[in-house]
């Protein structure tokens, strides 16, 4: 059988470590209590670099026990407390009992610890502005699609392809801008060059969903330029359960006709944990208050999007072996996903299923000097074909691995910090009348540090990153003539050059805590961005989206006709400034962020205002061309609440967005939107009302139409009690109470598809 502790021995010994022994335990304990000096119950206390933990009693009390091995290295404590702020102390090396107390800041939101980022951040410490769905937030938000889910998070909108499909948009960018991963690691599906495609995870067995506002680079790569948003889940668990325990949900939508259920169990057995998870859902087309499409035809149906229909199932099962050492742990995932393409001709579906298979392992102090080495590779194998009725239309594929090895180093004069890299090979494929991205095989190889030190009440943080992109594309044949008279028939084979990119990225910042309650983050980040694939190479008819596109290494003249020889493209070099200020207590939470980014060589999608006939001549498609410009974009976004009474809570949030290129403004940027709610609670029961307000949006770019705003109410009651051993809550929820008609600026189906109509949910949800 695999043993962790004798692969270690081993390890050390082949690099010459030697490992002294104490004649006993070495001890580190004390007492846990709030500013007021309360004693804090169930704090988790964590020796850095093992999987040493203990919980505070009652009164406050802990005891840790340092290993022989523990008592070897570099000892660095961590508390966490989910109403209270993260503490912790760096010890150095330990060779005699110690007493050490911790005074914790209460704070009334939930702190969790955030896994996007290696370092051992939480919500309210994190110098980037970040924000953290879980628990029964993330339940009562829980939508078909990722988008949608999120789409209510300050500084986050969705992409909103009629229900079927969305991906988030943060701040404003959206696409190859914003990365979604599942622990960390890329999803592998093709969401990214379409909104039609939908993101290959599933939240309804997330622990978390974890969104990093801004440029995540360093960890994450020039595709996280925007953002990131990680999906976290207990596919491989890290601890090994002492009982079972799971969840089960069933849920039901009335607006159209969903159906949903779900089981997760967790179990252990000696030093091996178990996981499995399964869901469904299915759905019949969305209902709406009026026609669909702003300019209904004569076959339209008032009053439901057609082809918005849904039919998913997904299951996930993993198994881990842990030791005091470390872990490793393997999972197997299944997701098939059927649904319509709203917007497009009457049966027009598309059937997408996903294998992906994940290995993560930490081993805890391997060698001096590190105190971490943590292990995450996937390989995906994604596919999903167009259908036309039963017909074959265009079949997507998308395979590849993704590879990282993470070192936690220890601390060298209060610095810590974390040396990274990452590798990334996906083979990309579209094959069909319709394939509007050639075949191309994407390589990316990185190396990336962070360093961290704390100086009294200010945190500085340092980063760089360099990275390696490469496309090697198929040769694909194109259109040449997409003026006046074009014809999709009328086409040239390209052959494409190797296209290599070396792009580099650094961040500055500090999180300085100048009060108790109060915190002031300021980051400075300088980030390259190579072209996607998508953005660089695409040249055909983009069903979805009813558009023709043509990628930045062709040029376009201006009667329309493509140029034999192709053009170069450039990376794109963002340079931003974020500011977040934080104030948290016991009864008051407040966040606000301001930021700017000044980009140059932006890539967007402009409307060259010529159409291409399709080749059935029946139908035209406006032909947009991929171009770079220089461009900027700012803007803010708060998040408060305040604890009136025990029985009520109020919260408000909103977030702006205002993105300019050189000459025109950014197309499809979300508008200002405030919000609001009233929370009540009493005894065993919840209940909220909510009211979302969107304002119009006429900065628009050349020819894209404008939005009227729109309000939003929605309103909610719970009841949770304890039966059989289990906790159940009970839950029915009404969105869009008023049922009014709101169209999203950001859809690509805005004038063709709204937001649903009134729509009760009601459901029953068990934690055993």
């Amino acid at each position: 059988m695999f043993n962790v502790g004798r692969l270690a021995s081993v390890v050390c010994l082949a690099l010459g470590s030697t490992v002294p022994f104490l004649s006993m335990a070495t001890t580190v304990s004390g007492i846990v209590q709030d500013d007021a000096g309360k004693p804090v119950a169930g704090a988790k206390v964590t020796l850095e670099g093992s999987s040493n933990t203990v919980y505070s009693d009652e009164s406050g009390r802990y005891s840790l026990t340092l290993s022989e091995r523990d008592a070897t290295k570099h000892a660095h404590l961590h508390v966490h407390s989910t109403k209270h702020a993260h503490a912790d102390k760096d010890l150095g090396l330990i060779n005699t009992d110690e007493s050490l107390n911790f005074s914790l800041t209460p704070v009334y939101v939930e702190n969790i610890i955030v896994k996007a980022t290696r370092l051992e951040t939480s919500v309210i410490e994190a110098i980037t502005p970040l924000t953290v769905l879980s628990g029964e937030e993330l339940r009562k938000r829980q939508a078909a699609t990722l988008g949608e889910t999120l789409k209510l998070t300050p500084g986050v909108h969705s992409t909103y392809f009629a229900g079927v499909a969305a991906s988030p948009i943060i701040r404003g960018n959206d696409g190859p801008r914003v990365q979604i991963v599942q622990n960390g690691l890329n999803v592998g599906d093709v969401s990214r060059i379409g909104p039609d495609h939908a993101v290959a995870t599933d939240t309804s067995s997330a622990t978390q969903v974890e969104i990093l506002r801004g440029p995540a680079t360093l960890q994450y790569g020039s595709g996280a330029i925007g953002g990131v948003v990680n999906v976290v889940d207990n596919r491989i668990l890290e601890e090994v359960p002492t009982e079972l325990e799971g969840e089960a949900e069933l849920r039901f939508s009335d607006v159209n006709n969903e159906r949903f259920g779900k089981i997760e169990i967790n179990a252990g057995a000696d030093k091996f944990a178990f996981h499995l998870d399964a869901s469904t859902r299915e759905t019949d087309d969305i209902e709406v208050p009026d026609f669909a499409r702003t300019e209904p035809g004569e076959d339209d149906v008032e009053g439901i999007i057609e082809s918005s229909s849904v039919s998913t199932d997904a299951i996930t099962a993993g198994v881990s072996y842990i030791e005091e050492r470390g872990f490793i742990g393997f999972s197997a995932q299944r997701i098939n996903n059927f649904y319509g393409v709203p917007g497009e001709e009457e049966g027009i579906s598309i059937d997408a299923h996903t294998n992906r298979y994940q290995l993560a392992g930490k081993y805890y102090t391997p060698i001096k000097g590190i105190s971490e080495v943590s292990f995450t590779g996937a390989y995906t194998d994604y596919e999903h074909t167009e259908l036309e009725g039963d017909e074959i239309g265009t079949l997507f594929t998308n395979e590849g691995v993704e590879l990282r090895l993470d070192l936690e180093l220890e601390d060298i004069a209060g610095w810590h910090g974390v040396l990274g890299t990452q590798y990334s090979d996906f083979d990309t494929n579209a094959v069909g009348e319709e394939a509007f991205v050639p075949r191309t095989d994407s390589k990316q190889v990185a190396l990336f540090i962070i360093e961290e030190k704390k100086i009294k009440d200010v945190t500085v943080q340092f980063g760089g990153r360099i990275e390696h992109v490469e496309y090697d594309a198929a040769d694909f044949d194109v259109a040449q003539n997409l003026g006046v008279n074009g014809d999709a028939e009328d086409r040239a084979t390209f052959s494409f050059p190797e296209y290599d990119y070396d792009t580099f990225s650094l961040s500055a910042g500090s999180n300085w805590h100048y009060s108790k309650q109060e915190s002031l983050a300021v980051s400075l980040s300088y980030s390259q961005r190579a072209p996607s694939a998508q953005e660089l190479l695409s040249g055909g008819i983009h069903i979805a989206t009813g558009t023709y596109e043509l990628g930045l290494a062709f040029d376009l003249d201006e009667n329309g006709i493509l140029s034999d020889e192709l053009s170069d493209a450039t990376e794109e070099v963002s340079k931003n400034i974020d500011i977040t200020w934080r104030h948290f207590s016991e009864k008051f939470n407040f966040t606000t962020s301001v930021y700017y980014s000044d980009v140059d060589d932006y890539i967007f999608q402009r409307d060259t205002g010529f159409e291409l006939a399709g080749e059935e001549g029946d139908e035209t498609f406006p032909v947009l061309v991929f171009e770079q410009s220089d461009a900027e974009l700012y803007g803010f976004e708060f998040d408060a609440r305040y604890k009136l009474t025990d029985q009520w809570e109020v919260k408000a949030f909103g977030d702006f967005t205002r993105a300019k290129l050189s000459n025109e403004d950014v197309p499809r940027i979300p508008p200002l939107r405030l919000g609001s709610s009233v929370d009540y609670f009493w005894n065993n029961w919840e209940a909220d009302v909510e009211v979302i307000w969107y304002d119009d949006q006429t900065d628009t770019a050349e020819l894209e139409t404008a939005t009227d705003g729109y309000t939003l109410v929605n309103a909610g009651v719970s009841y949770q009690t304890s039966y059989a051993g289990a906790d159940w809550r009970i839950f029915a929820r009404i969105e869009n109470l008023t049922d009014e008609e709101a169209r999203v600026h950001t859809s690509f189906l805005k004038d063709q598809a709204p937001l649903p109509g009134r729509n009760l949910q009601i459901g029953i949800r068990t934690y055993f």
